[in-house]
């Protein structure tokens, strides 16, 4: 649990005997105020009207307005004062838990590219291959298409770009379906492999 720190009670402290010297101060005024508020009755009947010295009347009624009068302003003064160091301990309690709670991590909401990989050999030209590659965001409404591409690893660095646009937002996989024209021994996944070239279905670090 945070507490306040050393300097912080010092303040505090020094704040409370603040006020309450400010009630004690204005007690004694209101006792030397009070004082010198003569009685017109004092030069017939002094015996009657209490003291009629200055000093004498400070004496006499100074304990009881102190008294009452600290009681009263320091009353209101304390509970304020309370008030704002019972603020000051929640403000340090909630910044010291703030900052040591570790970071929080938002887990990405995951996410499907789908890739569709085709193969295609030229009637005319037997030696002439070529890639096509279809691939979107799954759900969304606009992909890519790249088509009659010869170098298969450009494709797939095509794909790979494509997932990184979307990888500060979600939890990306790729999922690749591969068809096409299959070479004469093998299938396309064959020739895929021929090519040295791997389909990741995660983008690489």
């Amino acid at each position: 649990m945070a507490v306040l720190s050393r300097p912080n009670i010092s303040l505090a402290i020094g704040s409370l005997a603040i006020v309450l010297g400010v009630a004690v101060a204005i007690s004694m005024l209101a006792t030397l105020a009070f004082a010198a508020i003569g009685h017109p009755e004092c030069a017939t009947i002094p015996e009657d009207v209490g003291p009629c010295e200055y000093w004498a009347r400070v004496a006499y009624y100074g304990p009881f307005i102190m008294l009452w009068g600290t009681v009263v302003l320091a009353v209101p003064g304390v509970t304020v004062w309370l008030v704002v160091v019972a603020a000051l301990v929640l403000f340090a309690a909630l910044r010291h838990r703030r900052e040591s709670s570790p970071p929080q991590v938002t887990a990405k909401r995951p996410r499907l590219i789908s890739a569709s990989l085709n193969r295609f050999v030229d009637d005319g030209d037997l030696d002439w291959i070529c890639w096509s590659c279809e691939y979107e965001l799954r759900g969304e409404s606009v992909g890519i298409d790249d088509s009659g591409n010869p170098d298969l690893q450009d494709v797939v660095n095509g794909v790979l770009d494509y997932a990184r646009e979307w990888s500060n937002r979600y939890d990306i996989t790729i999922e690749w379906t591969v068809d096409g024209d299959p070479p004469d021994d093998g299938t396309v996944e064959d020739a895929i492999a021929a090519l040295g070239v791997t389909l990741p279905t995660r983008i690489p670090d």
